[in-house]
């Protein structure tokens, strides 16, 4: 449990009041320092903390004076609710891969209508992971909510059968839809009637050819919705961002934050408190400045992270950003970064040229999740590339110990 105040933790197990008996209150979210009361579509109440909705959320607002007495009645089911409230607490967030579908995209409705950012991109990252199963359900999703990624990776895989996905679609989307297939069908179609000619030697050849000239089409998401944009000024690029500029979310910020390479952050306090346990040190001042060993890059990614905003994609974002932005996350538990950072990089990590160039991060985060078969591919690039003495400098002193005694033939 995170060491903060009550008010930021949803476990209250020894007073959970006396509806507890009859199951018509949640066993985990039930601490009697909560303020608003949610109950869902099968009678199950939540006992939820307004602070934590406030830093987390743009869908769950209660009116301004609302009461504890007061129940706040949503549509989704007691199992939905359970596993979204999760995000929005500092705790470890649920393992959903091996979840069904169903869940998944239950979830993913859920976390969307509310708008729980933290769920929102763990749940849009682990859909396009389900491609190609489920496209229709998954384009359905992302074009309602406006999720590119979502929406242009479900319509390439769409393309075999047009008039089916155009019966299905709302009105307002099947134009987009048809223009899309259209401009998609003129390429397939002239790269088919050249196929019989081509020789099997030149075949690759064309099917680069054929890829070159799909991405060079407008995707599906630039036809069926305009750029829609919810960043702040400061989080745009900081790389020219001269040091000791103060890049400020909002005029009221009360907690301010420097990096390594002198850049201001004005941050607010509830959202440090409860998305980032650990980023202001015991006792700390308001009027003090937190002065942080990371990177203005580093830091501007992970700051998406506490505030109701669409989260950065990290999959145009390179890999050493992505192990700066974890080992950052892993420090201030900032726990939505953590588990996406996790996703990317045990992909990254599978990839021998990803693996080569970042052996150390990758030796020391296989160590941590306890993925031996990774562990053993990465000290085996350690072991040829770097004597004992710089090895050591990339492990923590508990494995380093380790190290000798399993590779005792190894150069100083």
């Amino acid at each position: 449990m995170s060491s903060n105040s009550e008010s930021m933790s949803p476990l209250a197990v020894d007073e959970i009041g006396p509806d507890a008996a009859t199951g018509s209150v949640s066993e985990i979210f039930n601490a009697p320092g909560a303020d608003i009361v949610f109950q869902s579509s099968d009678g199950v109440q939540f006992r939820i903390h307004k602070a934590n909705l406030d830093a987390c959320t743009e869908g769950f607002s209660p009116p301004e004076h609302s009461t504890f007495d007061e129940v706040a009645h949503l549509t989704e089911q007691s199992y939905i609710l359970e596993l979204l409230f999760q995000f929005i607490y500092p705790e470890p967030q649920p393992e959903l891969e091996t979840f069904q579908f169903d869940i998944l995209f239950a979830l993913a409705e859920a976390a969307e209508k509310y708008r729980v950012h933290p769920a929102m991109s763990f749940c849009t990252l682990l859909l396009s992971k389900r491609l190609p199963e489920h496209c229709e359900e998954i384009l359905q999703h992302g074009l309602k909510h406006k999720i590119r990624k979502l929406v242009d990776r479900a319509a390439s895989l769409l393309l075999d059968d047009p008039e089916d996905l155009s019966r299905k679609l709302d009105n307002c989307y099947l134009l987009p839809w048809m223009r899309y297939y259209m401009q998609c069908s003129i390429i397939l179609t002239g790269c088919l009637s050249h196929l019989p000619d081509v020789r099997e030697s030149h075949r690759n050849a064309l099917r680069k050819s054929l890829e070159t000239d799909m991405k060079k089409l407008p995707a599906l998401s630039d036809i069926a919705f305009s750029e829609i944009s919810d960043s702040p000024e400061w989080f745009n690029d900081v790389s020219t961002v001269e040091p000791s500029t103060t890049l400020s979310l909002l005029s009221n910020g009360d907690v301010t934050v420097i990096s390594k390479d002198g850049v201001t952050f004005g941050l607010h306090q509830n959202n440090v408190r409860v998305c980032a346990g650990r980023l202001l040190p015991p006792g700390n001042s308001d009027l003090v400045p937190v002065v942080l060993p990371q990177t203005s890059s580093t830091l501007r990614l992970l700051f998406r992270f506490i505030y109701p905003l669409s989260h950065p994609d990290l999959e145009n974002i390179d890999t050493s950003s992505i192990i700066q932005l974890y080992e950052a996350a892993k420090a201030y538990q900032v726990f939505t970064a953590v588990n996406l950072c996790k996703m990317y990089l045990n992909d990254a990590f599978r990839l021998s040229e990803t693996l080569e160039k970042h052996a150390a991060a990758a030796f020391r985060y296989a160590l941590e999740i306890r993925n031996f078969q990774l562990v053993d591919k990465s000290a085996l690039l350690l072991i040829t590339r770097l004597s004992l003495i710089e090895a050591l400098k990339s492990m923590d002193p508990s494995t380093g110990i380790q190290w000798p005694i399993h590779y005792p033939g190894l150069k100083l």
